[in-house]
């Protein structure tokens, strides 16, 4: 049961992270969640390591999102990992609009929450605050979350490179 909680909290942050991907077929997904795992993948090497991940996270546990995404326990996260997740986000979600009327209600979204701040996390999602959470909505929030995640790569990327800066003046 606790690993279903952190699969649908690591499904919503994905589906809210690559809200646009998860909806788009073949080519256009891949080359979206292409940009996505390069934005994140400071090192270029292909895949995603904890720290990365950690340093881009914005909110909650981060470190228990992270080891949910790492299907194979390696300590890195790849596109591969990134598109089951979102998969599985894409389905619980669309599992979430009960009614099948597009949108998720509050009642909806109560009745399948994973636990935590529920109410508060619906609130956070329902932007126009009309008590409904619709596709464009999580679009939006994701954008937002993009924009906080790619703040915080260009900030480890001048940490490291102040570190690497220091260490080889220090020499």
């Amino acid at each position: 049961m606790k690993y279903l909680k952190w699969m649908f909290i690591v499904a919503i942050g994905l589906f809210l992270a690559l809200p646009a991907a998860a909806q788009q077929p073949g080519a256009q997904f891949g080359a979206k969640l292409k940009d996505h795992v390069s934005a994140m993948d400071v090192d270029k090497d292909g895949k995603i390591s904890k720290d990365e991940y950690m340093a881009k996270c914005v909110g909650g546990d981060c470190a228990g999102k992270f080891d949910a995404m790492d299907a194979d326990k390696d300590g890195f996260v790849t596109k591969e990992d990134i598109q089951n997740a979102a998969a599985k986000a894409k389905d619980r979600i669309a599992a979430m609009d009960a009614d099948k009327d597009g949108k998720i209600s509050k009642d909806e979204y109560m009745a399948k929450c994973a636990g935590g701040d529920c109410a508060g996390k619906f609130d956070m999602l329902d932007t126009d605050k009309d008590g409904f959470v619709t596709k464009e909505e999580l679009q939006e929030t994701a954008a937002q979350a993009r924009e906080k995640g790619k703040a915080a790569g260009a900030q480890m990327k001048e940490r490291l490179q102040n570190k690497m800066g220091t260490k080889q003046g220090s020499q």
